[in-house]
């Protein structure tokens, strides 16, 4: 059947991705909201196709098909199931939907899409449901409820012992108490079914026939939030509403038709921060007993104090640790080039204090795509999500340079292997001079650079192209103001007072194309945290774009020396061809 095959796929393709997520029982709502859509035009369709029929042939007609449904849903699941299980090569059978087992058993759910006005509609389901029930137990319960109305008129302590039994959350009688369980439960018990002349056979069916309406009530509420969605250009709109309403561009819809279902790509701004030679540092620390091993926690205790205190006023979160670092993320840049330069003062001030991991510390600021893994801890209920991909292998090798990572990796090897790291140090200057370059006189002790061969030397801060974009467009219409740096060339400085602290002062200088192996080349700004706002400063050109402007002050060269890009002209035709000799020709 083709409905079943592609039911079953888009159950396969579900399955693969829920990690416990829900994702499947939100198909199976999803799916029974369709059937139940296409149910309740069935007797209509009957009514017009044999004018002759009752009400009763089309319900009954109904009910069928909606179990017909139930059953191909539970086959799809089944199917779905077994095919994932063949393809792990598993011998434990995946776990079975309990909430897809509930629809099609209860039935009511796929054959309706809310409860009934009247009871009188559900007696097509005692001809498809329930084998030896009697369609006239309805009537029946009616006409009981209408001899306990009497008795209770006549007996007001009987009557206040069953609204006590109910809850007195309904009306003893009527209409309305016909498909309450606890009424009919209460009667039983009380032994009165006998006295309104009512079987217990028929009121064990009236109570589960409520159940069944009152199952139908929460499905058909959670079918209610289901919002459907279209796309329209590059946004999308809610199509459940009328007019069409659009929603935000960066909702990631179900989908369940293609590979993921949820969209995993989100774009975000990355912060990830490395301790310089921290390894290293730790043999030293270990060489130096256990005393001084405790004096390092507590430090690093501290600083990992510290750091939260930052996340929390700057409102990242926090991902993952990366070796001897860790990675953050948030949806604005100005906090998180404010939250980097709070993290450098922080280590700086503990490094005063005599924080062993005294070599330095190295930033990388980005915007890019991260994918989001869903990972299930072992024996919990809630999932994670991790950030991996591109974004992230951008920022640990913008912390280290490739270059330098293995020869840090050298160097940690020669260390474990038992070799002190000063003869470490000492064998492999040579190499760390020959791949990066010698370092030029600083002042700075926190300060990026490119050596000649491109190869980026990572001690402070460094923020990708992307990320001064996006951070211009937070900015908005704040004035860029230009400080000079010395021999380093004219600077953009920013003031980050977006959390009504203490204003935080960065300074931003163009550093150039950085060529890391395992990536393309990457253009970048370095961020210099400021002790304060420079003494003399000059405004930039109004609506300027900053990086832009970035590499011309690196430049040197004033802007209005740049040459301006000629403008195409509207009407411009190009055309190209190749002569006989195959040479290529244009005409313009």
């Amino acid at each position: 059947m083709r409905f079943l095959d592609r039911v079953r796929r888009l159950m396969i393709n579900t399955m693969l991705t829920d990690w416990d997520r829900g994702l499947f029982e939100v198909l199976v709502l999803h799916l029974s909201g369709e059937v139940a859509s296409a149910m309740s035009r069935i007797p209509v369709v009957v009514r017009r196709s044999a004018p002759g029929a009752g009400n009763e042939t089309g319900e009954r007609i109904r009910y069928e098909l909606a179990s017909i449904f139930a059953d191909i849903l539970q086959r799809a699941g089944r199917e779905a199931g077994d095919h994932l299980q063949k393809l792990a090569g598993s011998r434990e059978a995946p776990r079975r939907s309990r909430f897809l087992a509930a629809i099609s058993a209860d039935l009511l759910p796929l054959a309706r899409q809310g409860p009934p006005i009247n009871p009188e509609e559900l007696t097509g389901l005692f001809t498809v449901r329930y084998r030896h029930g009697d369609p006239a137990v309805v009537e029946g319960g009616r006409q009981a409820l209408a001899r306990l109305g009497r008795i209770l008129s006549h007996r007001p302590e009987l009557a206040a012992a069953l609204r006590v039994a109910t809850g007195n959350q309904f009306p003893l009688t009527g209409t309305s108490a016909l498909l309450q369980p606890a009424l009919w439960t209460a009667l039983r018990d009380m032994g009165l079914l006998e006295g309104i002349g009512f079987p217990e056979r028929s009121a064990e069916l009236l109570s589960e026939l409520g159940l069944r309406v009152k199952r139908l009530e929460l499905v058909a509420a959670l079918r209610g939030r289901l919002e459907m969605i279209a796309r329209r250009g590059r946004g999308y709109v809610l199509t459940s509403h009328r007019p069409p309403r659009p929603i935000a561009r960066s909702t990631r819809p179900f989908d369940f038709a293609r590979p993921g279902v949820v969209g995993t790509a989100v774009r975000r701004f990355g912060l990830v921060y490395d301790l310089t030679s921290f390894t290293e540092t730790l043999e030293v620390v270990r060489k130096q007993g256990p005393r001084a091993e405790e004096r390092a926690l507590q430090f690093m205790y501290i600083f990992q104090q510290r750091l939260d205190t930052v996340r929390r006023r700057r409102r990242l979160t926090f991902e993952k640790f990366l070796g001897d670092g860790a990675f953050y993320s948030s949806r604005r840049a100005v906090r998180l080039l404010a939250a980097g330069a709070e993290i450098q003062r922080a280590y700086e001030r503990l490094r005063q204090k005599g924080f062993p991991f005294d070599r330095g510390l190295r930033m990388a600021l980005n915007f890019a795509t991260y994918h989001l893994l869903p990972m299930v801890p072992a024996g919990g209920n809630a999932s994670r999500f991790e950030f991996f991909g591109h974004g992230v292998v951008e920022l640990a090798r913008l912390t280290t340079g490739k270059s330098v990572r293995e020869i840090d990796e050298i160097a940690e090897f020669l260390v474990h292997a038992g070799y002190s790291s000063a003869v470490v140090e000492d064998f492999l200057g040579p190499l760390i001079r020959a791949r990066c370059g010698t370092a030029a006189p600083e002042q700075r002790r926190y300060v990026a650079r490119l050596d000649e061969h491109g190869e980026l030397i990572n001690e402070g801060i460094v923020l990708t192209a992307a990320f001064v974009e996006e951070l211009q467009r937070e900015l908005g219409d704040q004035p860029l103001l230009v400080a000079g740096m010395g021999e380093g060339g004219a600077s953009v400085v920013l003031s980050l007072d977006e959390e009504a602290t203490t204003p935080i002062f960065v300074a931003l200088s163009y550093l150039g194309i950085a060529r890391l192996k395992g990536l393309p080349p990457l253009e970048l700004v370095e961020a210099v945290v400021l002790d304060g706002p420079p003494a003399h400063l000059a405004s930039a050109p109004e609506s300027v774009d900053l990086l832009s402007f970035l590499r011309v002050l690196a430049s040197g060269e004033p802007e209005e020396n740049e040459p301006k890009a000629k403008e195409v002209p509207s009407d411009l035709v190009v055309a190209t061809y190749l002569d006989d000799s195959g040479h290529r020709l244009w005409l313009f």
